[in-house]
Parts: structure tokens; C-alpha cells; sequence
């Protein structure tokens, strides 16, 4: 989907739709969705946090077994069980069957 697509049909409902959906103070809205929104809403802020990206991985390989591959965040490209496979080899399978 085009980026920012979710946030254009939702500003395209009119004000009414935008007052009755309004967001709480201190709401956090993640991903394509929220590309836009802040040309609906005062005090609105757009951030991206930046990990390392070998911190992130490590991060994400131990949090893949805690959950025990339940999570979304655990298909990689080629599925959970792909993924989970190449971890159960090691680090550096996981790492290359994870991808960018």
C-alpha cells in the first residue's frame, strides 16, 4: 500500500469523523497509518526511534524464543517455523534467514 494511504481515507471522512475519533493525549500511532495524521490534529509530533541494528536483531532473536514464536514480529520472510528452523542452527542462520 502507498504510504500514507490509511491516513488520507481517514482524513477524507471530514471533521465530524476526525472529532468523534480523536485521540487521546499522549496516544501513539505506529506504522503506514500514521503518516498524515498530523495534518488533522494540533500538538501532533512525528518521531522514528533508530535502534543499532545488531542490538535489534539480538533483541529480536531472544525475544522470538520467549514468546515461543507466537508473535508477528517472528515470521521473517519465509514464515515462524522457516525462521525458527535457521535460529534452533544459530545466531548467525538466524541473522541471514531474518534478512534486512
Amino acid at each position: 500500500a502507498e504510504p500514507g494511504a490509511d491516513a488520507r481515507r481517514f482524513l477524507a471522512r471530514g471533521e465530524a469523523a476526525r472529532t468523534l475519533a480523536r485521540p487521546a493525549p499522549g496516544a501513539v500511532y505506529a506504522g503506514s497509518f500514521a503518516n498524515g495524521l498530523c495534518e488533522a490534529y494540533e500538538n501532533c509530533t512525528y518521531f522514528t526511534v533508530l535502534r543499532h541494528p545488531i542490538e535489534r536483531l539480538v533483541s529480536e532473536h531472544n525475544y522470538c524464543f520467549e514468546c515461543n514464536w507466537t508473535d508477528q514480529t517472528c515470521g521473517g520472510p519465509d514464515g515462524a517455523a522457516a525462521l525458527e528452523a535457521a535460529a534452533n542452527r544459530g545466531f548467525l542462520d538466524f541473522a541471514r534467514a531474518r534478512g534486512n
